[in-house]
């Protein structure tokens, strides 16, 4: 199982080309791309959009990535390659897992504008798959319906993660699910596109199942990222078997190995509110050639340069002022020596290297 700053999402996407205004194809029936959206929001902060768009060309989901972007992030700008602060990281880990005293998380249900066919039940039994794994502590506690709405788009947080509806458009491809999730606050929100070209319902031929993508989403509500990246390396037999899979593939209400092999290294077994000894929880931490913006483990700066080799420099904003570390820069002149939890840093990196690291409680 391989391994986001302020909010970062993770999003299930089926796309058609031409703008057609049609249902999207089966997802077997195209390409995914994977893509990376970097935005300044209107209340100043950064935030990294993680997209897998099922489309048939690169142009089309990029087109499909964007619509969505248009409405859960209206009025943000785009950072793109080559603007001052720019980034072209592919991947980043989301960050943080949920602590000790937060579990079980409790987990409500807002079923405002859910299309025909998506029980509440299937919400359940979705949350109910993560609660019950084999060589973990982690749990959901299912709390039932609520009026709260989601906050991916609000940049507001009532402390409650709940999964909700909204239409997010399919004009140029159908978002199915975006998981959003801060560091400032531990709160993550779920929303369910009600939008009929989504096709979400019961699985039944012609349908998505909405259990299915509620099951993934939840793996990241849990702290986990994509069983594969497609940019990285290919895919194994167990990663592409896994719930946590990039792609939509038919009905899937099933955890696989690599989903319980991912959650049992952010929660070992033990009992909850009994410690358990900081190294063996880790932080998979992956970087793209060029500018990387991810949260990483809580450690020395040097020994995460020794981890990470492919690491050039790594700087941090603190209070208007950036502070750094520069390989090969004596000892004495580095600013940054080290890690603060749950904060991004800019990362430049002179290749592809990723790492298993241990995070200090």
């Amino acid at each position: 199982m391989r391994g986001r700053l302020l909010l970062a999402l993770g999003v299930l996407v089926a796309c058609v080309g031409g703008g057609v205004r049609t249902a999207p194809p089966p997802a077997s029936a195209a390409e995914a791309h994977p893509l990376t959206l970097t935005v300044w929001r209107t209340d100043g902060r950064v935030v990294h959009f993680e997209f897998l768009v099922i489309a048939p060309n690169a142009e089309a989901a990029g087109a499909a990535a964007r619509a969505a972007l248009a409405v859960l992030a209206p009025g943000s700008y785009e950072v793109t390659d080559g603007e001052a602060g720019g980034v072209s990281a592919q991947f980043a880990p989301w960050g943080w897992r949920w602590s000790e005293a937060e579990l079980p998380v409790g987990l409500w249900y807002n079923p405002e504008g859910a299309v025909a066919g998506t029980p509440e039940s299937a919400i359940r039994r979705a949350a109910e798959s993560w609660s019950h794994v084999p060589g973990t502590r982690f749990a959901f506690t299912y709390e039932g319906t609520s009026d709260a709405s989601p906050s991916v788009d609000a940049g507001s947080y009532d402390g409650r993660n709940v999964i909700g509806w909204a239409d997010l458009g399919c004009s140029v491809g159908c978002v199915l699910g975006v998981t959003s999730k801060t560091a400032e606050t531990h709160e993550v929100d779920t929303v369910l596109n009600s939008n009929p070209g989504a096709r979400l319902g019961d699985g039944s031929p012609g349908t998505v199942d909405v259990e299915t993508v509620a099951l993934h989403e939840l793996g990241h509500m849990a702290g986990l990222e994509h069983s594969c990246q497609p940019v990285a390396a290919a895919c194994t037999a167990d990663e592409t078997e896994a719930v946590m899979y990039y792609r939509y593939q038919g009905a899937h209400r099933a955890l696989a190995a690599d989903d319980v092999a991912g959650l049992a290294a952010l929660y070992p077994a033990g009992r909850v509110g009994v410690a358990i000894p900081s190294e063996a929880l880790v932080m998979a931490v992956t970087l793209a050639p060029g500018w990387n913006l991810v949260v990483l483990p809580v450690a020395s700066v040097s020994a995460l340069a020794e981890a990470l080799p492919c690491v050039v420099a790594i700087y941090a904003s603190d209070a208007g002022r950036w502070r750094s570390w520069v390989r090969a820069t004596p000892a004495a002149l580095q600013a940054l020596t080290s890690t603060e939890p749950g904060m991004a840093y800019w990362v430049f990196a002179e290749g592809s290297c990723a790492a298993a690291i241990a995070v200090s409680e």
